[in-house]
């Protein structure tokens, strides 16, 4: 839990769960607050006192003041000196008037380009003013506008190059201005006082509303966030609720997961070997202790929390359990169902040949009684399809009438073929799987008459049910 101040006052804090602002708390009560519209306007107080949005308002709301203050004292001066403060100044004639009527501008009054700085300042100098007005206009909305800001903003722009373009003015330029000394092209009639139309104090204001700006927005943020709060406060007022009991039904969960699977896994191991079983039990094991060790020093919120995490491990666990018994039990079924199969082929086989299989299948059954890994079950399977695969082609043979291989032969083929294949590749055209240790079955010979036909359908029909059960 962390807990925060709100400014100003300190009447009141934010108290924040797992990250979360989840109630305002008023200290002098004691007590959260739970109307939403008082929370909105701390909130919104907090954040204007943190960003100093009222600094910055104030700066913006006195720019236009303070600009005109500054360029007051030399531009009446310089209107003195040139007659624009008795007569208008708009046009050729218009300014020669104005210069006529004061004796100190007629000396350089017709130097080339004198009167034109005039034209050019006067004009400059109005479009300067007209722009603090519109700065100074509406200033209603700018405490809750951003677009009231970014208006403000595009009149800074215009005042920043009309400010630049005043200042190049022959009226001000002197010998310490570029191009002016040593005969430069300039011209620089160094006629009145330089003056401040408030460069410095441009820059500063486009920062300062770019700053009142982003204030603002924090400030317009308030309302989702105190809803945010509020929500989060009834959501941890039902958790408060009810974790006790939450927590008793996810503590005997993991009880008995553990258990159960911890009994699983000691009766699988009785039958397959799996390396991964031992390490995600610990690790299931590991996990439920250091959850009831949260819990037990009060971190509640923090046990719950690892409930899904817990119960995937579980689910893994548990899969894998399930996947190696299936297996298992598959492949001792599929020995079961080979044994019946060979009993009922007999009769089409021989004793001797269907002994011959039973040894074999005795001996891939014996690979499985003292828990096998899941690789040497995977064996196992593969060679019981094998000789399955054998016995068909027998089956075939017999029943068309030809003499089935010496068993003998069949084996030491596997054996040979098995060999092969583990040296080199087998060719394309290989009638032997890669990898079998059994010969694959025969091909069968066109079928002399229509009763060998008869007899072979007669017994593939005998056999196709288990030939699919085991597929």
């Amino acid at each position: 839990m962390q807990t925060s101040p709100l400014q100003p006052g300190g009447n009141y804090i934010i108290i924040s769960a797992d990250a979360k602002e989840t109630y305002i708390f008023n200290l002098q009560t004691g007590k959260p607050l739970s109307d939403r519209t008082t929370m909105e306007a701390l909130l919104a107080a907090d954040t204007k006192n943190r960003t100093g949005f009222e600094a910055k308002l104030s700066s913006a709301l006195l720019f236009a003041q303070n600009a005109s203050a500054a360029k007051d004292k030399d531009e009446k001066k310089c209107m003195q000196y040139t007659g624009t403060d008795m007569h208008d100044c708009h046009d050729k004639d218009s300014c020669i008037l104005a210069c006529l009527a004061v004796p100190l501008c007629s000396t350089p009054l017709y130097s080339d380009g004198f009167w034109e700085a005039m034209l050019d300042w006067t004009k400059g100098r109005k479009k300067f003013d007209s722009l603090l007005l519109s700065y100074d206009e509406g200033w209603d909305s700018i405490s809750t506008s951003p677009s009231a800001i970014d208006s403000r903003l595009a009149v800074l722009d215009s005042l920043s190059a009309q400010e630049k373009n005043i200042s190049k003015n022959p009226l001000f330029l002197n010998r310490t201005d570029e191009g002016c000394a040593g005969g430069g092209s300039a011209r620089c009639f160094e006629f009145c006082p330089k003056i401040d139309y408030s460069s410095t104090r441009i820059a500063a204001q486009k920062q300062n509303l770019q700053l009142l700006r982003s204030s603002l927005e924090q400030v317009q943020k308030q309302p989702a966030r105190a809803l945010a709060i509020s929500e989060n406060g009834r959501l941890n007022d039902d958790y408060l609720e009810s974790r006790g009991r939450n927590w008793e039904e996810f503590r005997l969960r993991m009880y008995n997961a553990l258990w159960k699977l911890s009994g699983r896994a000691t009766e699988l191991s009785k039958n397959v070997t799996d390396p991964r079983i031992a390490p995600l039990l610990e690790t299931l094991s590991n996990l439920s202790s250091s959850i009831v060790a949260k819990a037990g020093a009060g971190y509640y919120r923090s046990a719950l929390a690892q409930r899904e995490e817990f119960e995937s491990l579980q689910s893994e666990l548990s899969g894998t359990i399930d996947s190696d018994s299936k297996a298992h039990s598959g492949t001792l079924a599929a020995i079961a169902s080979a044994l019946e199969r060979v009993g009922k082929a007999e009769k089409v086989i021989g004793k001797d040949s269907a002994d011959y299989y039973r040894e074999d299948i005795a001996a891939i059954s014996e690979k499985l009684s003292s828990a096998p890994t899941i690789e040497e079950i995977g064996a196992a399977k593969e060679k019981l399809d094998a000789l399955l695969d054998v016995l068909t082609a027998e089956i075939a043979a017999k029943a068309v009438g030809e003499e089935a291989p010496q068993k003998e032969e069949q084996q030491a083929n596997a054996t040979q073929q098995g060999n092969a294949t583990q040296q080199t590749p087998a060719p394309a055209n290989a009638s032997q799987k890669p990898d079998s240790p059994y010969p694959q079955p025969m091909q069968l010979p066109k079928l002399p008459c229509a009763p060998a036909l008869i007899m072979l359908l007669v017994i593939g029909a005998a056999f196709s049910e288990k030939s699919h059960a085991l597929q």
